[in-house]
């Protein structure tokens, strides 16, 4: 699970980060010789100054597992003073440890000295997973910097294998050009060691056999490394349907570089991975990192599932673009299932990625200073980035000039397969060349909305902004399934009539806004459970047959055994073939164009269509 650490300049989420670390680097220091600090030092200094302002003390404990925990006290004055002078004293076990002359105190277990069974309890620890630290200032030197970074090769990397050292950082920065040396050496194992020679027949019958001998790969812990570096390169590169190859250099340029073919058939060469842009450097050195030092570890390594450890990473949006915080990093970490993230991060989009990526209760978002979990909404970042984009001309442009100077009824929707769809589906139903008595929008904040990413909590947030701007009539269509539900349900009460889990729409309760659920058909009714919001499935996809969805790669496996399964696959490709199906594969859509018209009449919506004449 994910933990991100959230807050405002001076919140403490870079004091928390410290004291994690300073644990991982004095665990460290106690056993090897190469840790980054001096065995007995400590990496993060205790002091007063580091108490917060109006409080007396400050008390840190960080455990981890196997049994091992680091602990400070940190008082503004001596123990013996602090109790005299104010009355109490912090309900604390360690409180009595303290002596009453100091006004400091540091506890570590293991204690460190050279005992093995110390010795066995931390080693273990390191060689179980990574243990990694990047700090805000990790980044790697621009390719245009200088022309021995731009052509900078890539050596075979030589390990001392020497009692005591780990030969392994915690601290990690600049750490393409050691990436790229031991990937060398895991693509030369990869040639020399995984590989069998096999007897393979080259006559045909009735000529009499002729065996020769053929190399062919064997699948092993390095082949595994160079899949899981390219199903890395694959989300960097935002297509996860390309073709990936790493490529060697000749000896005199021994250089690393990348062959992309696109799912859309265009290819793209990159002589040296030194030549990727700062944002791909960044999250290529973090993420490839974080497998260089799983497989140094010695653990097995079979599968990405494998990698395990402490990650902690300070201001992770780095250098990335937006695009990149909120498509891209939120699948890199989700990739990594048994690591242990801890993050600290002033970027809103970036947890909203993180959201849409981790099921619920999968990714935690820790509010500073004062430590409660809290839910992406709550984040004060995202109200002030939030606000401040709705006082921009382009949104309000964006926006208000398709909403203000219309009588027709605007219905939002999801995605934007789905408003192709329902145009198909209406002149399908109702006369090639008709159009819906409705305008469609896709969810989304950009003007451009061929560009607009849609999702059910764009999708909320677009129509309780609208309810504030416009007197037009707008509907917000949600998928019946688990996040259109959330969203639906998370309308704002104090402005949405009280959801109840039967409700199926839910009017604004002075604006002509309504969120309506996408309405259940015929032979779909297992598609939603009743009684369990988190236990619904249905999209606007499941209005088409079951073998139109399997021919067209849509239908995903059976949920649990049984006929329900989610929609998977390139739903846009479908929507834009979609024009080809009969007609009457759309006869399901005369349901949801019947609930619309039953919510415009309501409401005495202006709404003129043939449906009645249907």
């Amino acid at each position: 699970m994910p933990v991100c650490f959230v807050g405002g300049n001076g919140s403490g989420k870079s004091t928390v980060v410290s004291t994690i670390v300073n644990g991982m680097v004095v665990t460290k220091a106690g056993v090897f010789d190469d840790a980054e600090i001096e065995k007995g030092k400590v990496y993060r200094l205790r002091s007063r100054q580091f108490i917060h302002q109006g409080q007396n003390y400050y008390h840190t404990l960080v455990q981890f597992t196997d049994g091992i925990e680091i602990e400070e006290w940190v008082l503004d004055r001596s123990r013996e003073k602090f109790e005299a002078e104010l009355g109490h004293c912090p309900a604390f076990e360690s409180w009595n440890q303290i002596p009453l002359s100091e006004d400091s105190h540091y506890r570590q277990i293991p204690i460190p000295d050279n005992t093995a069974a110390n010795i066995s309890v931390v080693k273990k620890a390191f060689s179980d997973g990574c243990v990694l630290y990047f700090p805000p200032n990790r980044f790697e030197k621009p390719a245009w910097l200088n022309e021995t970074n731009l052509s900078g090769n890539a050596t075979f990397e030589q390990r001392q294998n020497i009692k005591g050292l780990s030969e392994r950082l915690i601290f990690c920065q600049r750490r393409v050009a050691a990436t790229c040396d031991w990937l060398l050496n895991v693509l030369l194992d990869k040639l020399t060691t995984e590989v069998q020679n096999v007897p393979v027949n080259i006559q045909e019958p009735p000529t009499p056999a002729e065996i020769v001998m053929m190399r062919q790969d064997v699948d092993g812990p390095n082949s595994q490394i160079i899949k899981a570096i390219i199903d890395i390169l694959k989300l960097i590169f935002a297509d996860e349907q390309s073709q990936v190859q790493l490529v060697i250099g000749n000896k005199h340029h021994r250089q690393i570089g990348i062959s992309i073919t696109f799912g859309n058939g265009k290819k793209k060469t990159i002589q040296n991975i030194f030549s990727l842009s700062s944002g791909e450097s960044s999250l290529f050195a973090l993420f490839a990192t974080i497998l260089f030092d799983f497989d140094r570890s010695g653990a097995t390594f079979s599968t990405i599932q494998n990698v395990a450890g402490i990650v902690v990473i300070d201001e992770i949006d780095t250098h990335l673009h937006l695009d990149l915080q909120r498509k891209v990093l939120p699948k890199l970490l989700r990739m990594f299932e048994r690591v242990q993230f801890l993050i600290t991060t002033h970027s809103p989009l970036f947890l909203l990625g993180l959201q849409d990526a981790f099921a619920p209760n999968s990714a935690q978002i820790i509010s500073m200073p004062n430590g409660q979990p809290i839910a992406v909404e709550e984040f004060s970042e995202f109200d002030s980035a939030y606000a401040a984009f709705q006082e921009t001309i382009r949104y309000r442009e964006s926006v208000q000039s398709a909403v203000l100077h219309s009588h027709r009824p605007l219905l939002v929707v999801e995605g934007r397969s789905d408003k192709k769809i329902l145009r198909v589906a209406w002149q399908k139903l109702y006369g090639t060349g008709s159009e819906p008595p409705f305008d469609i929008q896709t969810a989304g904040i950009e003007a451009d909305q061929d560009k607009r990413d849609g999702g059910a909590e764009q999708l909320r947030r677009n129509i309780e902004f609208l309810a504030t701007t416009s007197e037009r009539a707008i509907i917000g269509l949600f998928d019946n399934d688990q996040k259109g539900n959330a969203q639906f349900k998370g309308l704002k009460k104090e402005a949405f009539e009280d959801w109840s889990i039967t409700a199926s729409y839910r009017k604004h309760r002075t604006a002509s806004v309504w969120g309506i659920l996408l309405p259940i058909v015929p032979g779909r009714e297992e598609f939603v459970t009743e009684s369990n919001i988190n236990h619904r499935y249905l999209s606007i996809e499941h209005y088409f047959r079951n073998h139109i969805l399997s021919s067209n790669g849509l239908k995903g496996d059976g949920i649990l055994g049984t006929d329900v399964f989610e929609v998977c696959g390139n739903k846009m490709a479908f929507a834009e073939n979609c024009e080809s199906l009969d007609d009457d594969e759309f006869d399901d859509f005369r349901t949801l164009f019947a609930t619309l018209q039953t919510v415009c009449n309501a409401f005495a919506i202006p709404i003129v269509d043939p449906i009645s004449e249907g």
